[in-house]
């Protein structure tokens, strides 16, 4: 009784409210097999009107497989006719070659006047008035004026003899774009050009103001001979001709004309106001996936939501392919944003206008697509704002009143609210979109060089934003968060911590605690803190721990995204990292954060060579996430090179670090740290390689050319101390020598004894000393260096303390002591590395072992 009650008040739903509950039911059934839908629906229970409109949008996704599909092939196999027609009108079917949204597509034979093969589309059922037969007829005559060699002309059109229209078009060979695209491998730039010619051919048919609403790469269809590549766009005219008043029983509840995966938010919501920018729309998405193989946006609802640049779509289905995110990233990611812009206003105004600027993009000239024009978002985030406005009147005015008057306008006032927070959401979207548009400009990553925002120039920006956020803090939050993101990679990592502060101060106060916004930015606040070693970020993570365990279970991802970034062991990162990897929970910047961490553990740990797998899968996820010049990218890569060369003597490692090196000059500059890092390893790699003078000169170019202001001053006394180890393996001794005693004296003063930075530098020091006969100096620094090596934690670092402590025991004939360390040290001295080989990267190769 209960379910028969239910499906009764489901059945009395309007129009819309049906249409949305059949799109939740399709977004649940939509991405299984067809052979297991009927299941699932019938565990659902929807009502009829539900079910036949879920129905509907199905058979319209299946349809995106290809209008040439064939949905029998064991009855195409055969030959047999079966289940064909006899004839529609005075045309015959040959065989059945797809169904579309429309209807069933046939190839036929015509024998009069003209003895040819054609397409003919045979429309649904309640696609057949009398009305739409006139107007097909009067549109198909209007259509066959259209001479234009990329569109595919309709030839005539009719009804049966039960009444149902048909279609005749000439038959239409090839591949869908996509397909075609991908099967012949085009670059880039020969897919740009394709559609480019496609978005000419539809600006041509809508100067005849007719509008397709179906385009999708189905509909495009693309052939090759010795003319060359082809394009053949096919259904023009079919959506124009059929009228919203002739959709009885087909499309009344709203169901739109076209493809849901392709239609513009307009056409999805049945709006009858539809122009020729649903077109542009549609060759956007089309642009998208002919690029990449997939869409920007999934079919839209009756919600905004945002479209992802193309650049990032790259891989999602297959291998990482850095040529093509390096040749979409910028100026195709802005053209396809622009043209699938959920506002029409955005977007190109025509399809040729989208066409000149994927001709500019083909010379190589600026693009037009941008951001929102200034004008546009302050006429949007005032009218967005106004409820707001309202309502702060309507309780001044309640005050005024009095309390009655104030109690009499309650229901009101809370309505407005409601209105208030929507558009505070808008307003956030807007605001995100406008960094974006900054982000473009000025975040190295998506520039692909330096940025030319100055310091000083983001902390206004900064000041602005908090301002603007203590006024309407769910809109602009985010928005300083994104600011202090931007603010961390042009190397001002102290006023983004900054910046954050006072955003979280604004959060808790708006929101109180504990609250996921709050929670964020403290996350935030905490990754730039520990990625650039700044004091209070034990104070931070455990801020935003203690709320997460209020607020979320503990086998949450929200909960877990914290948990990641508190003081857990190796052990645990590895298993929270597994079950990242297993149930695909993390966000990419969540899991590139872990994985990181997990490098950093091992670096530092008694197994640093395990930081090999782990950059390799560092660099997977940021490739794929940011594109290859993204900062992570870079980084991953170096590491990677540098782990390759430094813990397995692996010679492909050089030219990563050379590849990195030269990404890092170009989008961050020859003065940021992450590029000094890189060019230190670089220099050192060949070293390593027995090559020190390739490395000297780079090195000496670092400590001339770049102030330590830009590097660090401990970056630079680690370029220094690379410096001279480079000059002992060239077997300069005394200039290197002379180098280690500053950078020895310098380091005391940076760290405190024991530190393995210290430690580096005396066995570098002790190595010289030694080489040149002057055992007893060093006797002091090997004897030190031993003592804060732990075998345990730092069994490199240790092995080589060791092997230098007894050579300096020999030379100063004290092989007593020798024998006894070696009988103690046993098989340490060949973890991570063979003695032999550590005396011979020190030169040592001729005193007495």
């Amino acid at each position: 009784m209960e379910d028969g009650a239910a499906q009764s008040e489901e059945a009395r739903l309007s129009p819309a409210e049906v249409w949305k509950h059949a799109r939740s039911v399709f977004d649940r059934v939509s991405g299984i097999p067809r052979d297991e839908r009927a299941a699932v629906l019938e565990s659902l229970a929807p009502s009829k009107p539900v079910l036949d409109a879920v129905e509907r949008l199905l058979r319209s996704q299946d349809s995106v497989e290809g209008f040439l599909d064939d949905p029998q092939p064991a009855a195409r196999a055969s030959g047999t006719p079966s289940g064909l027609p006899n004839k529609i009108g005075p045309y015959e079917p040959i065989e059945r070659l797809g169904e579309g949204g429309f209807g069933v597509v046939y190839r036929a034979r015509q024998r009069l006047p003209i003895d040819r093969e054609v397409a003919i589309k045979l429309l649904k059922p309640g696609l057949d008035s009398p009305q739409l037969l006139a107007r097909f007829t009067e549109e198909r005559q209007f259509l066959a004026r259209i001479d234009h060699p990329d569109i595919v002309k309709v030839l005539d059109a009719g009804a049966t003899p039960e009444g149902q229209l048909f279609v005749v078009m000439e038959l239409a060979q090839g591949e869908p774009i996509t397909a075609f695209a991908r099967s012949r491998g085009l670059p880039i730039r020969r897919r740009v050009e394709l559609v480019a010619r496609v978005a000419r051919a539809v600006h041509a048919v809508h100067q005849r103001a007719i509008i397709h609403r179906d385009l999708k790469p189905s509909n495009i269809m693309v052939t090759e001979d010795t003319g060359g590549i082809r394009p053949r766009v096919i259904d023009f005219g079919i959506a124009t001709a059929i009228e919203q008043s002739d959709r009885s029983g087909w499309t009344q509840l709203g169901t739109p004309i076209g493809t849901p995966r392709y239609g513009s938010p307009e056409q999805v919501r049945g709006k009858d106001d539809v122009d020729i920018r649903t077109d542009v729309y549609a060759l956007g998405m089309v642009l998208c996936e002919t690029l990449t193989g997939e869409l920007p946006r999934e079919s839209p609802d009756l919600h905004e939501s945002p479209a992802e640049a193309p650049s990032r779509l790259v891989g999602r289905s297959g291998d990482v392919d850095g040529e093509t995110v390096r040749a979409i990233r910028g100026d195709l990611d802005r053209i396809v944003l622009k043209a699938v812009a959920w506002d029409p206003e955005l977007r190109y105004d025509s399809a040729a206008a989208l066409a000149d600027d994927l001709d500019r993009f083909i010379r190589g000239e600026a693009v037009l697509a941008s951001g929102p024009s200034p004008v546009y978002v302050a006429r949007k985030f005032v009218s967005r704002h106004v409820a707001a406005s309202v309502l702060a009147l309507v309780a001044v005015l309640a005050l005024m009143a009095g309390l009655g008057a104030a109690v009499l306008g309650l229901g009101e006032a809370l309505r407005q609210r409601e209105e208030a927070r929507e558009n505070g959401a808008r307003a956030a979207l807007v605001g995100e979109t406008l960094l974006r548009t900054i982000a473009e400009s000025a975040d190295p990553d998506v520039r692909g060089k330096p940025s030319p925002l100055s310091v000083q120039d983001l902390s206004n920006l900064a000041e602005q934003a908090l301002e603007a956020a203590q006024r309407d803090p769910e809109a602009m939050l985010p928005v300083v968060e994104q600011i202090a993101r931007l603010q961390t990679k042009l190397e001002n990592s102290p006023g983004a911590v900054e910046t954050l502060g006072a955003a979280i101060r604004i959060a808790e106060s708006h929101y109180g605690t504990p609250h996921e916004r709050v929670i964020s930015l403290l996350v935030r606040q905490y990754d730039i803190q520990s990625s650039a070693g700044i004091h209070g970020r034990r104070e931070t993570i455990d801020h935003a721990m203690a709320q997460a365990r209020e607020l979320w279970p503990e086998d949450r991802p929200e909960f877990l995204r914290v948990l990641q970034r508190t003081p857990i062991s190796l052990a645990e990162m590895e298993a929270l990292a597994a079950r990242y990897e297993r149930e695909g929970i993390a966000s990419p910047s969540d899991e590139m954060s872990l994985v990181a961490r997990m490098m950093m553990a091992h670096r530092f740990g008694p197994t640093p060579d395990k930081q090999i797998g782990l950059s390799r899968r560092l660099l997977e996820l940021s490739v794929a996430e940011d594109g290859p010049n993204a900062s992570y990218s870079i980084m991953a890569l170096g590491t990677l090179g540098d782990c390759l060369v430094v813990y397995e003597r692996d010679r492909s490692g050089v030219p990563m670090l050379e590849e990195a090196d030269e990404r890092a000059t170009s989008v961050l500059g020859e003065a940021h740290w992450l590029t000094g890092t890189i060019r230190r390893n670089r220099a050192m790699a060949y070293g390593l390689m027995g090559e020190p003078e390739r490395g000297i000169p780079i090195l000496e170019h670092l400590i001339d050319n770049v102030p330590p202001s830009s590097l660090g001053e401990v970056s630079q006394t680690n370029t220094r101390n690379s410096y001279g180890g480079l000059l002992m393996q060239a077997g300069r001794h005394d200039d290197a020598i002379r180098v280690l005693t500053e950078v020895l004296s310098t380091r005391r003063t940076q760290w405190s004894a024991g530190n393995r930075n210290i430690v580096q530098t005396l066995m570098d020091l002790s190595a010289a000393l030694l080489a040149l006969g002057r055992a007893e100096e060093a006797l002091p620094m090997t004897e030190e260096a031993l003592r804060h090596s732990d075998p345990a934690m730092r069994a490199s670092q240790y092995a080589r303390a060791a092997t230098l402590r007894m050579i300096n025991l020999r030379e100063v004939g004290r092989s007593g002591e020798a024998e006894e360390l070696l009988e103690q040290a046993g098989g340490r001295l060949r973890i991570a590395g063979a003695a032999d080989d550590l005396i011979a990267g020190l030169g040592l190769d001729g005193l007495s072992r």
